[in-house]
């Protein structure tokens, strides 16, 4: 396994044409052999809140030689280590996909074209598998693109024929959601939910893009294509998707009481004002009782919106989810969980909706991964 170094990773391609051609200029159409390797050092998985860079490890990973439209070759490691394959000196565009081998063997990728509209989904084996698990988090897709030219070929004095090296940068292809839940704030919380007070039972992601590209200016899917999920079942909420999204058990976390971070990973949503479905994250929580008729579902909900999100954040920006960002949000709980009939209700029951907030208080940091810290507080 290959670490990422930084925010992104870089591989480096050495190109050698096999050629007694004169001079130091690259002849287009050689024949060459190109290798690519991971530049890094090697590292064990990460539990969750690790250094930030822990998760950032390359297992496996697949390169895309192409001349014009034509794929010259595909370079495949099944471990990370270097791997090498035939090509020409026409060359001229390279794009990289890390830790999605499995995946990309079961598309047709023949162009640059074919490639840039695979569409990868969030259920994806390898994504179920290792992503949301919190101690297995070392094989996120991560993708690069990088344009060649003749330049990029000089003459290698000591063997025949022509060589070249070059960089691809890697960007993680979800973004990544820290939450932390600090109730140090909240007085006469007793976890329970017998008493009608409040208890929280759950985190949650709700308007999770289900699908996304490998490349492009803008990775989400359109049409038919852009499907959502959801960690909390969102039937009769105010603005939800059509059709209603499906739960996806990934996107939620029971809180216990013994556990405050969380992570999830999320694809790219460009969202970013209630009526388009921005992805939101929110506390689920218990409150009142039958006896009173007074017993609901509330949430304490932030939307990953610049009105929402934005407003909080420390560092970085929020427009919406963007690729390779790592979105650190902390939500607070202020005030008494003591139940009282007569005293308003805390929260919210529709997290779709834009939420006046008393009782919470969130801090929201954004970087590149990336972070994104958002940190926020509900008073009750």
């Amino acid at each position: 396994m290959t670490k990422f170094f930084g925010t992104a990773m870089a591989v480096l391609l050495t190109l050698a044409a096999c050629s007694k051609e004169q001079g130091n200029k690259a002849v287009i159409g050689e024949n060459a052999k190109l290798t690519i390797s991971v530049v890094g050092a090697t590292t064990t998985r990460a539990a969750f809140e690790s250094p930030d860079n822990q998760d950032k490890i390359v297992n496996e990973f697949i390169a895309y030689i192409f001349a014009g439209n034509n794929l010259e070759a595909t370079i495949v490691s099944t471990d990370g280590a270097a791997a090498e394959e035939e090509c020409t000196t026409a060359a001229n565009r390279i794009y990289v996909v890390a830790n999605a081998n499995d995946f990309l063997a079961s598309q047709t990728i023949t162009t640059p074209a074919s490639l840039e509209t695979v569409l990868g989904s969030i259920h994806e084996s390898t994504v179920a598998t290792n992503w949301f698990n919190s101690t297995t988090d070392a094989n996120v897709w991560a993708s690069g693109f990088k344009t060649l030219s003749a330049s990029d070929f000089v003459l290698n004095s000591t063997e025949d024929g022509y060589e070249g090296n070059v960089s691809v940068a890697l960007s993680f292809v979800p973004a990544k959601i820290n939450v932390e839940v600090d109730l140090s704030g909240l007085t006469d919380y007793t976890g329970l939910t017998t008493d009608g007070s409040l208890c929280l039972t759950d985190v949650a992601i709700l308007n999770v893009v289900g699908g996304t590209k490998f490349f492009g200016t803008s990775l989400m899917p359109a049409g038919t294509d852009l499907v959502y999920y959801t960690g909390w079942p969102m039937t009769g909420f105010s603005v939800v998707p059509a059709p209603t999204p499906d739960v996806l058990p990934l996107m939620t976390n029971a809180y216990d009481g013994t556990t405050d971070k969380f992570h999830f990973y999320v694809f790219e949503n460009e969202a970013n004002i209630p009526a388009e479905f921005p992805t939101i994250i929110t506390l689920v929580a218990t409150w009142g009782t039958d006896a009173d008729d007074t017993k609901a579902t509330v949430f304490f909900p932030i939307q990953l919106t610049s009105a929402d999100a934005g407003v909080y954040a420390t560092s970085g920006s929020v427009t919406g989810v963007e690729r390779g960002k790592n979105y650190k949000v902390k939500i607070a709980l202020t005030g008494s969980a003591e139940y009282d009939k007569d005293k308003d209700r805390p929260g919210t029951t529709d997290p779709t909706l834009p939420v006046v907030r008393t009782n919470m208080t969130v801090e929201v940091e954004v970087s590149d991964w990336i972070p994104v810290e958002i940190e926020k507080e509900f008073e009750m």
